[in-house]
């Protein structure tokens, strides 16, 4: 059986070529498993004027629910792989959305580095800034490092939303973040182990931000301002 050209999920058509999709991947979106919290989530906790900052694109799925609200004014997103880029541009055209910024690179705190490697596995949600040990299939690219401060503070997100394969930890840690009123995060607890989710509730709590039981589920977790 041929590959389509996409799979419809939540309302969104997600483009899946298989240069870029895996079997496994394609499989979670036939079956409607492929970040479904997050997309059920979002829709309903959008306001007006809402800005959002996606940090961890994938497939462009959030970045196509978030543009198409009507009460989301602008969108920015960032994905590290390079390979996605082509894919999340198919699937905002498959959908009609021409409103998000879409860019290649990892949101740091503080780094002085332009570029680091970033470890490109099959399924490409398993693609992250560290390597395995004794892994040999990653295969290394080097990609842009932008500051999350400076990008913060020129795009100015009410809201972000976080998917970065463990990346969360220490990401907010005390960090002043005025403009930004909601973090939807996806907690990565296999990776980073029950110390590491104490450390992101702790460092939101740090900077103001409090656990929204209302709208999170399981590992997707929702943060609002006090």
């Amino acid at each position: 059986m041929s590959r389509p050209e996409y799979v419809e999920h939540l309302g969104v058509k997600i483009a899946v070529p298989e240069a870029a999709v895996s079997d496994t991947v394609l499989r979670f979106l036939k079956e409607g498993r492929y970040e479904s919290r997050e997309g059920k989530i979002l829709d309903k906790i959008i306001d007006d004027g809402e800005r959002v900052l996606e940090l961890g694109a994938g497939l462009g799925f959030i970045s196509t629910i978030a543009a198409r609200n009507k009460k989301t004014e602008a969108v920015r997103a960032y994905e590290a792989n390079p390979a996605l880029a082509s894919v999340i541009a198919a699937t905002h055209r498959l959908n009609s959305v021409d409103n998000v910024d879409v860019r290649t690179g990892v949101l740091l705190r503080g780094s002085s580095a332009n570029e680091m490697p970033f470890y490109v596995r099959n399924d490409f949600w398993g693609s992250s800034l560290s390597k395995k040990e004794g892994e040999k299939n990653a295969k290394e690219v080097m990609v842009p490092v932008f500051d999350l401060a400076d990008v913060i503070y020129d795009f100015r997100p009410t809201m972000i939303v976080c998917d970065i394969e463990g990346g969360e930890v220490g990401l907010f840690d005390g960090m002043p973040m005025p403009p930004v009123k909601k973090i939807l995060l996806e907690l990565h607890q296999p990776v980073i182990g029950p110390a590491g989710v104490k450390s992101v509730f702790d460092c939101l709590s740090k900077s103001g931000f409090y656990y929204d039981q209302d709208h999170s589920m399981t590992g997707v977790v929702l943060f609002r301002k006090l």
